[in-house]
């Protein structure tokens, strides 16, 4: 039960982080990924994964299936942690994020 609540209070810090930074954008939140951000128009713009303390957290079999699709698709997808947020979040780490030329403006 505990590990649960660690993921929700990311997951509560990721909604509050893409309120403050981006009110532009709205984000569901469905389960795999872990939210979907979408433009006030509905129109998708990315999927991005919470993990509860960075980059390093291992992703489920689940998880990396859906990375793998959105990347040989060049769909935008991305990790977030409530540390990442606290710092330059647009340094690119290659295996965990794919962004391709037409969605490099796409960076929380």
């Amino acid at each position: 039960m505990k590990k649960e609540k660690k993921y929700s209070e990311a997951e509560d810090s990721f909604k509050n982080y893409m309120k403050e930074k981006h009110p532009e954008l709205k984000i569901t939140k469905k389960g795999l990924p872990d939210f979907m951000v979408l433009t006030q128009n509905d129109e998708i713009v990315g999927f991005v994964e919470v993990k509860r303390v960075n980059l390093s957290d291992v992703l489920r079999r689940e998880q990396r299936i859906f990375r793998n699709f959105c990347k040989k698709r060049r769909i935008p997808y991305q990790i977030w942690s409530p540390n990442m947020a606290k710092k330059e979040w647009k340094k690119r780490i290659k295996y965990h994020k794919v962004f391709t030329e037409q969605t490099t403006n796409w960076s929380l």
